[in-house]
């Protein structure tokens, strides 16, 4: 087994752990948005793995931006965001959200995250939204010398897997800690892959 199928099995485990949980659907603001983000995430993390499988590389190359950015946008909803924005933000698309690099600072402000988010900010985002917005990274990995055909790396593919796994993981813990169930949000810590960031303490 590869380390990119491994590290796939985590991932199936941790959706299937959140599976488990029995959640009340909420009715405030925050809470509806907290939980769609959430559920959102989770597609996108069932998808990517999916999309690997099938030697769709690119497309789940492209899923990691969003799926990073719905981590972003969640914790400033929960920790950063006043009672009018949260309104703002449940009524429609007209809120316009801090940059990336203003949320991280407010982040890590709140939840002492110890530079998580701005080292993801600097290190990932180029190359998130290159893949995502069919930029020279995108487009470099469609040929193969002068064959156009995919080329990934195993240690690329295995470092999305493991990256959106961390990314779950991260949400997760947050979700998760959000709505007062600390035991969980244990046990979800405990499905980080080795050297994968461990969000918020």
């Amino acid at each position: 087994m590869t380390s990119t199928e491994k590290s796939q099995e985590v991932g199936a485990a941790l959706r299937e752990f959140i599976g488990s949980t029995e959640m009340s659907f909420p009715d405030g603001h925050k809470d509806i948005l907290v939980m769609g983000y959430f559920s959102l995430a989770l597609e996108h993390h069932h998808s990517i793995s999916l999309l690997i499988t099938h030697k769709k590389i690119g497309s789940a190359f492209a899923l990691m931006r969003p799926l990073v950015e719905i981590v972003f946008r969640a914790h400033w909803v929960v920790g950063c965001a006043t009672q009018p924005q949260i309104d703002q933000i449940h009524q429609g698309d007209e809120f316009r959200f801090p940059g990336f690099g203003q949320m991280a600072d407010d982040i890590e402000t709140v939840f002492k995250a110890n530079s998580l988010f701005s080292k993801w900010k600097e290190n990932a985002w180029g190359p998130l939204n290159s893949y995502a917005h069919s930029g020279h990274l995108a487009l470099g990995r469609r040929f193969s010398g002068h064959n156009v055909q995919p080329n990934y790396g195993e240690g690329e593919i295995y470092e999305a897997v493991r990256s959106s796994n961390a990314s779950l993981v991260i949400l997760g813990k947050m979700f998760f800690t959000y709505f007062n169930r600390a035991d969980d949000a244990k046990i979800i810590e405990s499905f980080l892959e080795p050297e994968s960031p461990s969000g918020p303490q």
